[in-house]
């Protein structure tokens, strides 16, 4: 089972908050409201930053990471074999209703929302005969409806990942060459100079 350590920037010192889990942990991240805890029994939660108290909880089978959006939703990243049968799904936080996105990946295993211009990005891995691809996607609309590949990669590549710096440029490390920048009208590579990113 996981456990959650802080560890104090200034000290050094590491506390250890007694937070239950009863599995491992598949993902932890901070947001406005608290942090939010996804166990890889599928077991989501958002747990207040100070007391470590559960201020919302919910259950889903296969879900890899669950990010906030804009206002009272959450999206989570799942497998397509989950019981809403797609790997994309929001939760509102006040009512509790799960609506499925559509998308056509078997399961997507990172999420970043960007608050300018409230734009979703995910790494994906989809099904592509004669093998499979990893995508780096951007989902926009009202309920991140329509999705746009920015890049792929023929393969799986499931140590990728996605950041977001204080100008709104996103970073992706999909693939064994530069870093890519979208900077949300053209997508560019960084100079590496031929080394693995």
């Amino acid at each position: 089972a996981g456990a959650l350590a802080v560890v104090d920037p200034e000290s050094g010192q590491v506390s250890r908050p007694e937070v239950p889990f009863a599995s491992s942990i598949q993902h932890v991240g901070m947001t406005a409201r608290g942090i939010i805890v996804v166990e890889k029994a599928g077991l989501c939660r958002i747990l207040d930053a100070a007391s470590f108290q559960p201020l919302f909880q919910y259950t889903a089978a296969t879900m890899n990471k669950l990010v906030a959006a804009r206002g009272d939703i959450l999206v989570g990243a799942a497998s397509a074999v989950s019981a809403f049968g797609s790997p994309l799904l929001t939760i509102n936080l006040r009512t509790g209703e799960t609506v499925p996105i559509r998308d056509s990946s078997l399961f997507i295993y990172e999420l970043l929302y960007s608050e300018k211009p409230s734009m979703l990005y995910s790494l994906a891995v989809e099904q592509n005969p004669p093998g499979t691809r990893t995508l780096f996607k951007m989902h926009a609309g009202a309920g991140f409806e329509r999705s746009r590949v920015l890049f792929s990669y023929e393969g799986e590549d499931l140590g990728a990942d996605l950041a977001e710096d204080a100008g709104g440029r996103i970073y992706c490390s999909l693939g064994y060459g530069p870093v890519l920048a979208w900077d949300g009208s053209r997508l560019a590579a960084l100079e590496n100079r031929g080394r693995i990113a």
